[in-house]
């Protein structure tokens, strides 16, 4: 296994679904926080198993209280970590089951094709944001996309930028398009309230390029 990225995903044995954390990694353990669990309430689902997320918001508070279901359920995915000081969750690369790359899986969609209108608007931004940067091979897609569990009927699109100079580009091309009012356009305060509340924090909407 690579070196593990931020915002890489990695499912373990149990069929536990985790979001990698920073570039500070145990030898032989991947620091990550629990983000999807198996339920059959859960509005997420890939491949007939569904999944509900295991925080409400994206808030350390809300990350720190997964920690005490790990306890009860999975204690060895907890760690005192020694460097930080601090109580961590983590996952020993002897229990990953599957480890999810952002770039592999836009890759994967744009060659395969969109299975869903969600897919497609994610090929149609990471086009956009290439076509008025220049830049390639600096894009990747995390999240529910990244690890196939996302609904088309709520779920949004979180992108990940490779590089410095490559996501100052990004940023500059989305304020020049916020600007002209072109394609990208901030999210109403209503979208914003849902957004916060279901699916995470999306800040921008994706405008097509003909009127409709």
């Amino acid at each position: 296994m690579e070196k593990p990225k931020d915002r890489d995903f990695v499912e373990t044995k149990e069929g536990l679904v985790c979001c990698v954390v920073g570039y500070l990694h145990p030898q032989d353990q991947v620091t990550a926080y629990l983000k999807y669990i198996p339920s059959q309430d859960g509005l997420w689902e890939r491949e007939g198993i569904r999944y509900s997320r295991s925080i409400p918001y994206y808030q350390v508070s809300q990350v720190e209280n997964t920690y005490t279901w790990l306890k009860e359920n999975h204690p060895e995915y907890i760690l005192d970590c020694p460097v930080r000081d601090i109580e961590v969750s983590w996952v020993p690369k002897n229990k990953v089951k599957k480890y999810y790359h952002p770039f592999d899986r836009l890759e994967e969609i744009k060659k395969k094709g969109p299975k869903d209108p969600l897919e497609e608007r994610l090929i149609k931004l990471a086009s956009l944001l290439e076509d008025s940067t220049g830049i390639e091979g600096s894009i990747g897609v995390t999240g529910s996309i990244l690890t196939g569990t996302h609904n088309p009927k709520f779920s949004d699109l979180d992108l990940t930028i490779y590089g410095s100079n490559e996501s100052y580009e990004v940023k500059k091309a989305i304020l020049e398009l916020k600007e002209a009012s072109k394609e990208i356009k901030d999210i109403s305060s209503q979208e914003k309230r849902r957004c916060g509340k279901v699916t995470g924090s999306g800040l921008l909407r994706i405008l097509p390029r003909t009127p409709i």
